[in-house]
């Protein structure tokens, strides 16, 4: 594995050097689907190197050769984001002068760079040029990686052998312990965890894949994937069959409470014609369809599968959903950082550790920032909806109802900050800032005729 890991790696390398748009491409390609490379008790992701090595690259395209193919801009979103990130890092500074140094260690880097990534990633994107062709193939890659995923994350649950010693060999991380612990304790990874580790992240990802797809299928006649009609419907339609079944078998809230979500957006972007509401009710037939041949017989078969998911719809009845994990009471897991939160209310904690933030977005951002970092969030969130909202384009819409998505599963999920994911979310930011300033050339405009970039003199200029 450290071979081809390292193989990889030069691959990648060498594409840098000659197109750093593919450079891009193949970087969230890597960063969603390569494996852990394990050395020792340490874990590395490939995509972690390259980012380095990409952000070094651009630096030196940029400043040192100025070199006039890169023209280094913010826009607004970024700038917002910027100051969210300079409040977490005031915070860590504030924490370390004010006796908390002892919090601050060298794990404090693994948070920092789950939040300095996004920004990265955004000027990367944002600063890059970009053709048709390379939007096409970036979206019919996404879709297309995702029927491996989902394969993988259903075989997880079925119990068969290749999947469960593919996901421990490969996506696994030392670290975490509780993947081999269901397989010794029930022969198989009852909730499917895909790549990503963990059953609610795979729960975000089919989310994700749902609501793409399904807007595709609904805004198809203003795609062109260079596929064949009848291959590009087969391709969605595939996609968004396997995901709905691998989210059921992530036999997880945020996939019981998200898929609500999703299809109350596909609605309302169905809801203008109605080719539209066709296309959303052909969806919801084949969804349950699916449901039913495919999901069902297992489910019944399954006594654990059937029991969890039962136990999970009761407590979204119940409303009790979050109980245990992240309501207020002291009893509660996370009692002594709601205890930690009171202490240092309006800047948090920044990067340094000691309290367990569960897996909320709101409960980790609020010890991390504050009241004022998570006022800097909404901000951020604030300014990223108006500005999709106003443009009509494919990727600001996607953009616009991804956040949406991500805002309602944050109470239980950090759905913006879910490793290999959130780099598609961040690099859809940076595409539509590039796209949309003209950042391409004037050969590849036509993509304004095809509604995949919003046309400015309607939707106005930021």
């Amino acid at each position: 594995m450290l071979i081809f890991a390292l193989i990889t790696l030069i691959g990648l390398i060498i594409i840098s050097l000659l197109s750093f748009r593919w450079a891009l491409f193949f970087y969230l390609i890597t960063a969603l689907v390569f494996p852990v490379l394990k050395i020792g008790e340490f874990a590395i992701r490939i995509e972690l190197i390259y980012s380095l090595w990409l952000i070094i690259l651009f630096v030196t395209r940029s400043l040192v050769f100025k070199n006039q193919k890169v023209n280094f801009q913010w826009r607004p979103i970024i700038l917002v984001y910027a100051l969210f990130l300079t409040a977490l890092l005031f915070s860590t500074l504030l924490l370390l002068f004010t006796g908390g140094s002892s919090a601050i260690s060298k794990q404090s880097l693994i948070p920092f760079y789950g939040f300095i990534r996004p920004l990265l990633i955004m000027l990367l994107f944002r600063n890059t040029q970009f053709t048709e062709r390379w939007l096409n193939r970036l979206l019919t890659t996404f879709v297309v990686l995702s029927i491996p995923i989902s394969i993988l994350s259903i075989c997880q649950t079925l119990g068969l052998d290749f999947a469960q010693d593919l996901t421990l060999r490969c996506y696994a991380s030392p670290w975490r312990t509780s993947l081999p612990v269901v397989k010794s304790q029930y022969g198989y990874l009852l909730r499917s965890t895909g790549v990503f580790e963990y059953h609610g992240y795979n729960a975000t990802f089919s989310l994700t894949v749902i609501l793409i797809t399904g807007y595709l299928l609904i805004k198809e006649p203003v795609l062109n994937f260079n596929l064949r009609r009848k291959r590009n419907l087969a391709l969605l339609y595939t996609s968004l069959v396997l995901s709905t079944i691998a989210g059921l078998f992530s036999v997880s809230v945020t996939f019981l409470l998200g898929v609500a979500v999703v299809l109350l957006l596909l609605a309302l972007s169905s809801r203008t014609s109605p080719r539209g509401l066709l296309k959303f009710s052909t969806i919801m037939a084949i969804v349950i369809g699916a449901i039913l041949i495919f999901v069902a017989p297992v489910i019944l078969k399954s006594s654990n599968l059937r029991q969890g998911l039962l136990n999970q719809i009761g407590r979204i009845i119940d409303g009790n959903f979050l109980k245990g994990r992240y309501y207020l009471p002291s009893a509660g897991i996370l009692a002594p950082t709601y205890e930690a939160i009171t202490r240092r209310p309006l800047f948090g904690y920044g990067f340094g550790e000691g309290f367990f933030s569960g897996n909320s977005l709101y409960v980790g951002l609020l010890y991390r920032g504050g009241i004022i970092g998570l006022g800097l969030w909404f901000f951020f969130i604030a300014t990223t909806l108006k500005f999709t909202y106003r443009h009509s384009g494919l990727i600001t819409r996607l953009i616009f109802f991804l956040t949406i998505l991500y805002l309602a599963i944050g109470l239980g999920n950090p759905a913006f900050f879910i490793p290999r994911l959130s780099e598609w979310y961040w690099a859809l930011i940076g595409l539509s800032g590039s796209l949309m300033v003209g950042s391409f050339t004037e050969k590849h405009r036509q993509l304004r005729v095809l509604h995949i970039i919003p046309d400015l003199k309607k939707g106005g200029a930021e």
